[in-house]
């Protein structure tokens, strides 16, 4: 919606409405409804929010009926608005009952076409460029398993998602069908216009209710965050956000706005790094560029030297970061211990200047 158009709010009592005994959630459920003032208390202040720019926070017990809570709103703001409006969940069950269950029961409870559309991540679907190299190779061998049961499934599959197998491929096999956005050429690809995942596209651009997960909302945020662009990233632009299971949030967002660190990823880095220097060492005198081939050549000669000692200082600097944080012992039971840093401490200040030192150092050798 432009900054000049006016918002249409919606009233709390016209969507409470929808719950009362005879109203049409109990005309849609038939028999089985069971009305709940808890259930009207909460789509009051989901309500409000959406009509005020609020944020809302609410906590539920089982049974409550939550999900029509805020669908019914959700879904209502969506229309008289014009705006998207997306909703997070954590497990795959909840967004399979909202997409399967709930979504086709809220066009009759609203009484209008409300535009629903699940949101996945790129490598959910099978690329037909790919699938095409697999088929050519395929024909020159034998194939079988579970490439040959894919190739099938490709030739009749309306959806494209690997969930719409009737097995779970392995990660191995998937790899070689799976739509990837670094090989993708786009509209350039003679499948582009029977691409699964750019038709999916297609539906989430047309939707009123965009169904995610957490994972992708927040790595959503994260593209959008570091390209400066509010339509970058997977999902669409949107001005209302529904987070439900979001007890799960905290571990999501840290995920994607966090740098994790440890004692094995800072040894596997440093120990990469001496390998290349070494490796660079001993094909440079291995192929006498280190007596013919100038400064280019001399250079690749020094370079297990130039590296080796800097490595094994920032090996004892990690060593200690890593100790101090364990200095008052592991839990009982536990073997790990795992930080959240909020603030930068002394000791991660000394390891991150001493990495930037070493790598100052490294170039003037160099």
């Amino acid at each position: 919606m432009d900054d000049d158009e006016k918002q249409v709010v919606m009233s709390p009592d016209e969507i409470a409405s929808f719950f009362l005994p005879g109203g049409a959630v109990e005309k849609t459920f038939g028999e089985g409804y069971e009305f709940r003032k808890q259930q009207q208390s909460v789509t009051r202040e989901i309500t409000a929010a959406f009509n005020h720019d609020g944020i809302c926070l609410l906590e539920a017990p089982t049974g409550t009926g939550k999900t029509l809570s805020y669908l019914i709103p959700a879904a209502r703001w969506a229309v008289l608005n014009g705006e998207k409006v997306v909703i997070s969940t954590n497990t795959i069950n909840l967004q399979d009952q909202i997409v399967s269950k709930d979504m086709p029961m809220l066009r009759k409870i609203v009484g209008r076409e409300v535009k629903y559309a699940l949101v996945k991540g790129m490598r959910n679907y099978l690329c037909l460029l790919r699938a095409g190299g697999v088929r050519r190779e395929a024909e020159d061998g034998k194939t079988g398993g579970e490439t040959a049961a894919i190739l099938e499934w490709a030739t009749r599959t309306a959806d494209g998602s690997v969930s719409d197998l009737t097995f779970s491929p392995s990660d191995e096999t998937w790899d070689k069908f799976a739509a990837e956005s670094e090989s993708c050429v786009r509209r350039k690809c003679p499948h582009y216009g029977d691409c699964f995942f750019f038709k999916a596209r297609s539906r989430v651009a047309a939707a009123d209710l965009v169904v995610a997960n957490h994972h992708l909302l927040f790595s959503d945020m994260a593209i959008k965050d570091s390209s400066g662009r509010g339509d970058a990233g997977v999902l669409p632009p949107n001005a209302r956000l529904v987070i439900d299971e979001a007890h799960n949030v905290v571990d999501s967002a840290t995920s994607h706005f966090s740098i994790r660190v440890s004692p094995a990823s800072v040894t596997k880095t440093l120990g990469r790094l001496a390998r290349m220097a070494a490796f660079s060492a001993r094909a440079a005198k291995a192929s006498g560029a280190s007596t013919r081939g100038g400064d280019a050549g001399k250079l690749l000669a020094g370079m297990e030297t130039i590296f080796k000692p800097r490595i094994e200082r920032l090996k004892d600097v990690a060593e200690s970061f890593f100790e101090s944080l364990v200095s008052g012992g592991i839990p009982d039971g536990g073997d790990t211990l795992t930080f959240r840093v909020r603030e930068v401490s002394p000791s991660v200040a000394d390891l991150c200047a001493a990495m930037r030192g070493g790598a100052l150092e490294t170039a003037s050798a160099i």
